[in-house]
């Protein structure tokens, strides 16, 4: 019984007639065309222009963090100090053995001039000069990675360490942004292929800001999704003013090409 009820009900719907323009005060002033024109909207993923995490590139405590969560530094400001002890005594073990190397080099040289020394004596105390310069090298860049230093002004997204542990080489330490630009990336439909242009603008709106941007066009993918038949464009977003977060979603709107042309009279 309550089966046919339904077949009745249905029916009704199905047959009922149509309400008319007349119903509508004679507009109608969209179609179908304009609803899913190429133009329409577009989700967006606003990023930071720069994400980076810096690791460790030593074994060694870590003796001081400078910058936490939601700071922000200027590039070459130091975010982590790891313990340097170690490190600076190489540096001055390295610095002695290159003078030394140095100094049997020159009394090589005489002494082969002397034709005392030979040939092979001369280039083994140059070979020396070069192992020991090499070693100053390396030494001088293992102190230096005992400071990690911001590559750029930006801010600290998380940290990966505590003060006092001891992180192995390859060790997440710190991840930093720089976000004075952001970059939009969306998926955009085939058929704006030939409509867009590197250098174009194009306005962002963003719902949790309430705010409607102006973006540029930086990049456009040369390769097209065969599964969704988009295609993956990057535009630059001032943000200067610090007033908008990398993170924040919104919808792009491109210029309309279509005018609404079936508006109907009454």
């Amino acid at each position: 019984m309550k089966l046919n009820k339904a077949c009745m009900v249905i029916s009704l719907l199905l047959f009922s007639p149509v309400q008319g323009e007349e119903d509508y005060g004679g507009y109608l002033d969209f179609n179908v065309e304009d609803i899913y024109a190429p133009e329409s909207d577009y989700q967006v993923i606003i990023d930071p222009k720069h994400r980076t995490v810096l690791s460790a590139e030593i074994q060694s405590p870590v003796s001081g963090i400078y910058k936490h969560m939601g700071d922000s530094f200027k590039k070459g400001d130091i975010l982590i100090q790891l313990n340097d002890i170690v490190y600076q005594s190489n540096i001055k073990k390295a610095k002695a053995v290159l003078n030394r190397a140095k100094v049997e080099l020159e009394a090589k040289k005489q002494l082969f001039q002397d034709n005392v020394a030979s040939l092979f004596e001369l280039k083994e105390a140059e070979a020396n000069v070069a192992i020991a310069e090499a070693e100053l090298a390396i030494a001088s860049r293992d102190l230096q990675s005992t400071r990690v230093e911001a590559p750029y002004d930006g801010k600290v997204v998380t940290l990966g360490i505590e003060e006092y542990e001891l992180p192995q080489p390859g060790t997440e330490l710190i991840e930093i942004v720089y976000d004075k630009i952001l970059t939009a990336k969306l998926l955009v439909s085939i058929d704006m292929l030939e409509k867009l242009k590197v250098g174009q603008y194009f306005t962002i709106h963003l719902p949790t800001a309430d705010r409607t941007i102006t973006a540029k066009i930086a990049r456009i993918s040369s390769v097209i999704d065969p599964s969704s038949s988009t295609f993956k464009i990057e535009a630059e977003i001032d943000n200067s003013d610090q007033k908008l977060w990398a993170g924040m979603k919104g919808t792009a709107q491109f210029e309309q090409t279509k005018n609404k042309e079936n508006k109907k009279e009454p």
